[in-house]
């Protein structure tokens, strides 16, 4: 082998190390999200706790119940209901099952409201 020959086996191995870098990064990233409440500035820490999505540690935007009784952020819930244990008490013929919240939205929007 010569020696590009060798440099590309080189290049490709190191583009294969990032690959998996980068994908255990990604993993550690959906289940510990940054975007928690403590690293947003200007968010009081005082926020009730029933507007924080369990998955997300976020104010929920769209709650939503799930068929379990709890409610969740519905972009956190549909990205992440496989990490819940027992999910499959979720679902219905296959489908993720959700109702949505609206009295918690309000609660949450005049919540925000007053922040500002």
């Amino acid at each position: 082998m010569s020696k590009n020959d060798w440099m590309d086996l080189f290049q490709f191995d190191m583009f294969l190390q990032a690959c998996v870098v980068y994908d255990s990064f990604n993993q550690i990233c959906v289940k510990y999200p940054i975007n928690v409440i403590d690293s947003n500035e200007g968010i009081p820490h005082d926020i009730p706790k029933e507007y924080l999505c369990p998955l997300s540690k976020s104010i929920m935007k769209n709650p939503v119940i799930a068929s379990n009784g709890i409610t969740y952020d519905q972009s956190s819930i549909i990205n992440q209901y496989q990490n819940i244990p027992n999910y499959s008490s979720l679902m219905n013929n296959g489908n993720l099952v959700l109702y949505p919240d609206f009295a918690l939205k309000q609660k949450i929007q005049q919540f925000l409201k007053n922040l500002k």
